[in-house]
């Protein structure tokens, strides 16, 4: 009578999955790459005397607030950095413009600097940002699988990307 028509995979899936694969990876990097940069900087990058230009407190409608430090600092080679940083209000609340202040910068990119005790990535969003992107990642696995496994099971033909037996 009726023929019920065949499941065939969409490349389209195919193309998501890769990319939903692709930013899962680029999270789970990124996070525990930013993590391990700011230890290094911690742990072995150069000290400079910063001084504070402008504090900013910023309220958000939602409740959420920043607690913004500006500074400057001279790198051992003489060039001058000026920075922007959220600190915690604590660090806030403790410093004052005009005040100095010890930063910590990476000798090979001064640009990547914190105030000490204020810098480091937390290990805890790391883990959040790891997990975010492993859901994407596994996700983007299970469209990849699904995928090649209708292609595996015959369901469309490997060269044309149709049905077997369609001409």
């Amino acid at each position: 009578m009726f023929n019920k028509p065949e499941k065939k995979p969409s490349l389209a899936a195919l193309v998501m999955g890769v990319l939903f694969l692709l930013v899962g990876l680029v999270f789970i990097i990124g996070a525990w790459g930013a993590y391990f940069r700011d230890i290094k900087i911690q742990d072995s990058g150069a000290s400079a005397v910063g001084n504070i230009e402008k504090k900013t407190f910023l309220l958000v409608a939602d409740g959420d607030s920043d607690y913004i430090l500006e500074y400057w600092f001279t790198t051992k080679s003489g060039s001058v950095i000026k920075a922007k940083r959220n600190v915690s209000k604590t660090f806030w609340g403790a410093v004052s413009k005009n005040q100095t202040i010890v930063i910590k910068y990476s000798v090979s990119n001064p640009n990547k600097n914190f105030p000490i005790g204020e810098g480091v990535t937390s290990i805890g969003m790391s883990i959040y940002a790891s997990m975010f992107g492993a859901l994407f990642s596994i996700l983007g696995c299970a469209l990849i699988w699904g995928y090649f496994c209708m292609l595996s099971k015959g369901i469309i033909h490997h060269s044309s990307g149709t049905p077997n037996g369609a001409p």
